[in-house]
């Protein structure tokens, strides 16, 4: 028996070792307490094969992953000034963190309390936003990249059927992003946009490995980074802090996401929250189906 339980104890003992040693994050409250970047939300790992998550907001409002946007654009409203919230870059550490998907929901979270929106795919080296927000058929926008290259100046923006929202796809790659992020021609369009919209939302590339970032996070309001539990590494969140802030750059906070609400070690806070609204949203669709079963009253006169 004694063996048993010196056992457990240095089972337990080795997880706590293992989970505060290593590099990767796997604790939300550590990139608040350490780094301090303000948390903007917490958005569940999220799996659908019904339609791309990147529209989720509009296919299931009622989702864990809607909830979530919804609280993060509340939290982007009051972060900073209301010029900083105004224009932002979404960005991440590292590919496939989330960040595009992030991006989409928050314009259509915005765009659907009445805000005129404009999301803009600045991802340039590997665009995605074209997918869920342009018509296939659709080759009339030259794209960022012919823009700010001066090959085209016109049909830049263009309404994709989604009230108060615009969007400006990437365009074809080119072989110099940095270099069309930093002209004079990308700070005037951002600055223009900024006086015709009441939100611009821009979809940036990973932090790690391209300068595109540091270079956008100049030309607008803020910077809110994507990150996923498990992939960011401490080490890369001190470099990317510091770069953005030499960069003049403000970080108006952090998005946790993937975060698995089934794992409970070091989500507890998190996993509650979900719980709750997976709870309510049970009794109120068996309270809707309740009234509907409910007969029909007659009234006599």
């Amino acid at each position: 028996l004694l063996a048993l339980v010196v056992g457990l104890m240095g089972g337990v003992g080795i997880a706590f070792f293992l989970e505060y040693y290593t590099d990767t994050i796997t604790n939300p409250d550590e990139i608040s307490d350490r780094f301090r970047i303000p948390i903007l939300g917490v958005a569940p790992l999220t799996k659908t094969d019904e339609y791309p998550v990147e529209q989720t907001f509009i296919n299931d409002p009622r989702s864990p992953l809607s909830e979530a946007i919804r609280s993060t654009k509340m939290s982007i409203q009051l972060a900073g000034t209301a010029d900083q919230a105004k224009s932002f870059l979404l960005t991440s550490i590292k590919p496939s963190e989330g960040k595009t998907t992030m991006a989409a929901n928050l314009a259509l979270a915005f765009a659907g309390t009445g805000e005129k929106v404009i999301l803009i795919d600045a991802d340039m080296r590997k665009p995605k936003l074209h997918k869920y927000f342009q018509d296939p058929g659709d080759s009339f926008s030259p794209g960022l990249s012919r823009f700010l290259s001066g090959v085209s100046s016109k049909g830049l923006v263009f309404k994709n059927g989604i009230c108060n929202l615009c969007f400006i796809p990437a365009g074809p790659s080119p072989p110099n992003p940095v270099e069309l992020l930093a002209s004079v021609r990308f700070s005037q369009l951002i600055k223009t946009l900024t006086g015709h919209f009441d939100r611009v939302i821009v979809d940036g590339p990973p932090y790690l490995g391209f300068a595109d970032s540091l270079v956008i996070s100049g030309h607008v309001g803020g910077v809110v980074l994507v990150s996923s539990m498990g992939e960011t590494t401490r080490d890369a969140i001190r470099h990317f802090k510091k770069s953005i802030l030499n960069s003049q750059g403000k970080i108006l906070g952090c998005v946790i996401n993937k975060v698995d609400v089934s794992r409970r070690f070091g989500y507890q806070p998190y996993y509650r929250y979900y719980s709750y609204h997976q709870y309510y949203g049970e009794i109120e669709d068996q309270g809707l189906k309740n009234e509907r079963q409910k007969p029909a009253r007659i009234t006599q006169k």
